[in-house]
């Protein structure tokens, strides 16, 4: 994806979700596209940082 568009396109859907999550406290872009360097071969990485509660709250999670 080399779109700009595509990438904040992506980012905004993610927030909002992220928004409507009470256990996610921040989501951070990372790589390529938060230095302006992506190119065709770029994904979209992001950390979202969450509570370390949030782990034992859910069975699922595993935070490795």
């Amino acid at each position: 994806m080399t779109d700009p568009d595509a990438f904040d396109q992506a980012i905004r859907r993610l927030a909002e979700r992220c928004r409507a999550d009470r256990d996610i406290l921040a989501l951070v872009v990372v790589g390529s596209v938060a230095r302006g360097e992506a190119t065709e071969h770029s994904d979209l990485d992001v950390v979202l940082v969450v509570p370390d509660d949030a782990f034992a709250r859910d069975p699922r999670a595993d935070p490795y």
